[in-house]
């Protein structure tokens, strides 16, 4: 169902309440520098179990460790897609980091045209909806670097090579971000964050039976805050647009929409 579609059957079924004062409200969005720079893109055009340079296993797909954590490969193969649909005939790496690969690829268009196709490569993230027996939730609050200003946002983080799949992610970034342990978790389902640009993913969890523990944030979430609010309170800072973050908005929709909240 496309974002807006729920968000209508969701206002629709759940009226929202009177909004309840709390926390302070985000600073205005700063403009992006060379937003209207990036080039247009296509579709993405490599499945799951054929990103280059990546392997997978019984939990997922990893990168491969080679120094930096996506290493650079480059591939030449025979395009193999169904005609009429896009294909791949070689994929370069022009930039890695611990947390991303840039690629560029020689397609095939639907139409039979040749021409590059430039993605990044992503190893994915995790939001969770941690909520108490009560109906309370946890929420964060922190300087967000690329956008430019503070944002709310669900417990979430990427997925790192070590964790075995996304929920132990998911348990990792909940207990650094907030100190919280579960006893129990369910998969909310998968959100692509930005088709055409990158094939990153967000798996989103519900976690209860929540227990307090001491938090360990990294140093780029030393001004994170952790805030208790009602599900509606959380659930009114999606449709409000004060909650931007994907993961978040989705977790917090589908947590709603699968009524367990």
């Amino acid at each position: 169902m496309r974002g807006s579609a729920l968000l209508w059957m969701l206002h629709k079924r759940y009226p929202r309440k009177p909004q309840q004062a709390f926390g302070r409200p985000a600073p205005s969005s700063a403009t992006r520098p060379n937003a209207d720079r990036r080039p247009p893109l296509s579709p993405p055009v490599a499945p799951d179990d054929a990103r280059p340079g990546w392997t997978r296993n019984g939990s997922g797909m990893h990168p491969e460790i080679t120094g930096l954590w996506l290493t650079r490969t480059v591939i030449d193969e025979e395009a193999d897609a169904a005609p009429g649909s896009w294909s791949r005939e070689s994929s370069t790496s022009v930039f890695t980091s611990p947390w991303f690969e840039v690629r560029q690829d020689a397609v095939v268009r639907p139409d039979g045209s040749r021409g590059r196709y430039d993605h990044v490569v992503s190893p994915g993230s995790v939001t969770v909806v941690a909520m108490t027996d009560n109906g309370r939730v946890t929420v964060t609050r922190q300087w967000i670097y690329v956008h430019h200003e503070v944002q709310w946002r669900l417990p979430a983080g990427g997925i790192d090579p070590q964790d075995r799949d996304p929920r132990a992610a998911a348990a990792r970034e909940l207990a650094e971000e907030t100190g919280l342990t579960a006893e129990r978790w369910r998969h909310l389902g998968t959100v692509n964050c930005a088709d055409s640009f990158t094939d990153h993913r967000d798996h989103a969890f519900l976690a209860t039976g929540l227990h307090c523990g001491t938090a360990r944030p990294e140093a780029g979430e030393a001004d994170l805050e952790v805030h208790q609010l009602s599900f509606e309170e959380a659930l009114s800072l999606t449709l409000d647009g004060r909650m931007p973050h994907a993961g978040s908005s989705f977790a917090l929709l589908a947590t709603r929409a699968l009524g367990l909240a």
